[in-house]
C-alpha cells in the first residue's frame, strides 16, 4: 500500500466478486479498507455502499453531495462531442472533483487531449493519461490511482 492524500472510490458491484467477496458488503469493505486519510466516492449502484463509507473514520467525500451540476454538463457535452461512453463521463467527475478536494489547478478544456479517461495524472494545468486510481504526489506531480 503506498502513501496517498485521497483515495477514489469507483462504482462497487458484484464485477468484483471473484476477488473481493461475495457479497456488496464484503466487496465495499475491501475498497473501503484500502482508505488512509480521505476519499472521495463516486456514484454507487448500491447504497450500502455510502453507509459503509460515512461509518469510517475518515474525511469522506461523496461524488453525488459536491458535484457541480453545471460543470457536469459541459464535460457530458465534452464527453458526447468526443464520442466516449457514459463510464468515462463518471470517471471524468471523479477526477476533476479529486482535483477540487486536493485544492488544485485544472484546466476543464485538458479533456479534449485526453486520450483515455480511465486514468488520469496532473502535470501543471494538463491532464495526461496513466494507468492509476488513487491520488499520490510525486515531486511535481500528481498521480491518480486505483485498483
Amino acid at each position: 500500500m503506498v502513501d496517498k492524500d485521497l483515495s477514489i472510490i469507483t462504482p462497487i458491484d458484484f464485477d468484483h466478486q471473484d476477488f473481493l467477496g461475495n457479497t456488496i458488503k464484503e466487496i465495499a469493505t475491501t475498497k473501503l479498507n484500502s482508505i488512509k486519510n480521505m476519499a472521495l466516492i463516486g456514484y454507487q449502484p448500491h447504497k450500502e455502499v455510502e453507509t459503509l463509507a460515512k461509518d469510517l473514520n475518515f474525511e469522506i467525500y461523496l461524488l453525488k453531495d459536491i458535484v457541480d451540476l453545471k460543470e457536469a454538463k459541459e464535460i457530458l457535452a465534452k464527453i458526447e462531442r468526443l464520442e466516449w461512453g457514459y463510464f468515462l463521463y463518471e470517471n471524468s467527475l471523479l477526477a476533476i472533483n479529486a482535483i477540487k478536494i486536493l485544492n488544485l489547478e485544472y484546466n476543464i478544456n485538458s479533456l479534449e487531449h485526453v486520450s483515455s479517461l480511465v486514468d488520469f495524472i496532473l502535470l501543471a494545468s494538463e491532464l495526461l493519461p496513466i494507468g492509476c486510481w488513487t491520488i499520490i504526489f510525486y515531486p511535481g506531480k500528481l498521480g491518480v490511482r486505483g485498483f
